[in-house]
């Protein structure tokens, strides 16, 4: 999840979002936060993270939309979404199927196919159709040098949140 922790609606989606990790981070879920926030707004983003009892992993992009991670997607508005199946490492599904109540009937599905690429009948799937260009873009992006971050000024929140580090370039 791509966000910034002032944005409106991230904030709307936050504890959608919570609900769905909590039912279903046993079965494998995991939700990896990815900042966008200015690097001087560093305590601001702690005391959210902090406040919001936000538990899976929190990395920092502290180029905002010029880092690496947004140029290679795209991304062009928050919160912005991907779903990466644990087995295959494909996209399955992006923004408009992991948003509202569409998140956990698209969390439940995936774990259920675990492994299988997304269905092309739109109809069967929240998730874009295979032609969709952003979709093609992550995916190629994915293919080519996988979903790492080798840009080293991301940083990484420790697990007590406090303070930020360096991300490894191997993430």
């Amino acid at each position: 999840v791509l966000f910034r922790s002032w944005c409106g609606p991230c904030r709307e989606e936050l504890p959608n979002l919570r609900r769905v990790y909590e039912e279903f981070h046993s079965q494998g879920f995991d939700v990896l936060g990815i900042s966008i926030d200015d690097p001087d707004e560093k305590e601001k983003l702690t005391k959210f993270i902090a406040d919001n009892s936000i538990t899976w992993q929190q990395v920092n992009e502290e180029e905002g939309f010029d880092g690496k991670l947004p140029s290679r997607f795209g991304v062009t508005g928050i919160p912005f979404c991907l779903l990466v199946d644990g087995k295959s490492g494909l996209i399955v599904a992006d923004s408009s199927a992991l948003r509202g109540p569409n998140l956990r009937d698209t969390i439940e599905r995936r774990l259920e196919r675990l492994g299988e690429p997304p269905s092309e009948d739109p109809s069967s799937e929240h998730s874009p159709r295979a032609e969709d260009p952003l979709l093609v873009k992550a995916r190629e992006a994915t293919k080519k040098d996988g979903f790492t971050n080798g840009d080293r000024k991301s940083t990484r929140l420790n697990s007590s949140h406090i303070p930020l580090s360096r991300m490894p370039s191997s993430a």
